[in-house]
């Protein structure tokens, strides 16, 4: 269960600088948000989603945020970092027992931000407050399949959902950990 917990926390990790839920309000109702933090890959060729196996891969991205409502805010993300999966087939032989690729990725996101730190659920000015996510957007991919001397490169929608917890540091600054998760139409 540790390695499970530990696993969420470091999937999601994103640092992200400036003004969200005090700084952004009516009154000053814009935020740049600068995040880090590591990829998982979850797909048709296996899973290593929360459970710390290898690879995992960092991303990093800028979101910049408008405050809507003491509920919503919209926002819009950029980012971009390395994913893949690896494999040993013990089966076959050298070079072809070891499958897997490494893709380089970029998606660019519109979506909304419910914070739950409203005023109905938590106070408005509460230190420590989650939030939930939804946006919808374009991915790009560029991916290098082993042993195959082919690249694919493409392009597709994509969605994403996400769940995160806020630290109001300062009136300007925050600490955001969150987790989301990305759905491509590739």
């Amino acid at each position: 269960m540790r390695r499970y917990l530990q696993g969420f926390l470091i999937t999601g990790l994103s640092v992200l600088v400036a003004a969200p839920a005090h700084g952004q309000t009516a009154y000053k109702p814009m935020g740049l948000e600068i995040n880090g933090g590591w990829r998982e890959y979850m797909g048709d060729l296996g899973s290593a989603l929360f459970f710390a196996k290898k690879p995992i891969y960092n991303g990093v991205g800028v979101q910049f945020g408008y405050y809507l409502s003491p509920s919503f805010d919209a926002v819009v993300r950029g980012s971009g970092g390395d994913v893949g999966f690896y494999s040993t087939i013990h089966e076959r032989n050298d070079p072809w027992k070891y499958a897997g690729f490494k893709a380089n990725t970029f998606e660019l996101v519109g979506g909304l931000r419910y914070k739950f730190n409203n005023g109905y659920i938590l106070p408005e000015d509460a230190k420590l407050s989650a939030y939930a996510h939804a946006g919808w957007g374009g991915f790009y991919v560029h991916s290098r399949i082993n042993n195959i001397p082919k690249n694919y490169t493409g392009f597709s929608g994509l969605w994403n959902v996400g769940l995160g917890i806020n630290y109001q540091m300062t009136d300007a600054i925050s600490l955001r950990v969150s987790s989301v998760f990305n759905y491509t139409h590739n």
